[in-house]
């Protein structure tokens, strides 16, 4: 081969060469944006959960506990409100960890451990599943609410008696509700 022809094949492979290494740096800078963006989202979710904690009355909210789950007694307004807060605290705090996945920046497992303890929360307090605000909570994250739908739909083939009595006792509550608005009009 004469000295143009070794000149031409330098030539393509200084060119190839070059065209890969600007696509690795591509991939570095979307990666870089990538964990950037991801930190920020989860700071702005820490943010949101530490808002609804800072606001936590943590007696009132202990107190609606032991009557939710161990005297039965009605809760009052405020440890429902409190068991609210908490509930989204808890659900900002599985969205971060779920973006975390996503982003691949979560060890090996962790998220399949995040999804199991999900579901043995939904076991003990199903009032906690995923409710339909859950958009505002994980700043839209669509992904995030899908993946809590399908864990929500596998819990309730796992849990069917647990189930059935949590929506029992939501219509016992829509009732009660009903029935206290009525009376309210009533006497209006």
């Amino acid at each position: 081969m004469k000295l143009p022809a070794y000149q031409f094949v330098a030539q393509i492979s200084a060119a190839i060469a070059v065209v890969v290494s600007l696509g690795f740096v591509a991939y570095e800078l979307k990666q870089s944006r990538d964990v950037a963006t991801a930190e920020l989202t989860i700071s702005l979710l820490d943010s949101r959960a530490q808002l609804y904690l800072s606001i936590l009355d943590v007696e009132t909210y202990n107190r609606g506990i032991y009557k939710g789950e161990v005297s039965g007694e009605e809760l009052t307004y405020m440890e429902k409100k409190n068991r609210t807060r908490v509930r989204s605290a808890e659900w900002i705090r599985a969205s971060a960890q779920h973006l975390l996945w996503e982003s691949g920046l979560l060890a090996e497992g962790e998220w399949e451990w995040e999804r199991s303890v999900i579901l043995d929360i939904w076991t003990y307090r199903p009032y906690l599943r995923p409710n339909w605000d859950i958009d505002e909570i994980n700043f839209g994250r669509k992904s995030f609410r899908d993946e809590l739908n399908s864990l929500w739909e596998i819990w309730k083939v796992e849990n069917p008696a647990i189930y059935q009595k949590w929506i029992e006792e939501q219509a016992a509550e829509k009732a009660k509700q009903a029935a206290e608005e009525a009376e309210e009009a009533a006497v209006s």
